[in-house]
């Protein structure tokens, strides 16, 4: 149920967000700062999420 949520949560951020660079704070991207670094963070936290699901 967890990776489930992060799927959504990330396709959520990169859709509603897109014009603001698809990040929210509570993805912490912000703390690194935008462009391909927080969408790396963003990646990972998806790929874990998946993992977790099995």
């Amino acid at each position: 149920m967890s990776a489930l949520y992060s799927v959504v949560d990330y396709i959520a951020q990169n859709n509603s967000g897109s014009s603001s660079g698809g990040h929210s704070p509570s993805t912490g991207s912000s703390l690194v700062g935008s462009g391909s670094v927080g969408i790396a963070i963003d990646l990972a936290k998806l790929i874990l999420g998946l993992l977790t699901a099995f």
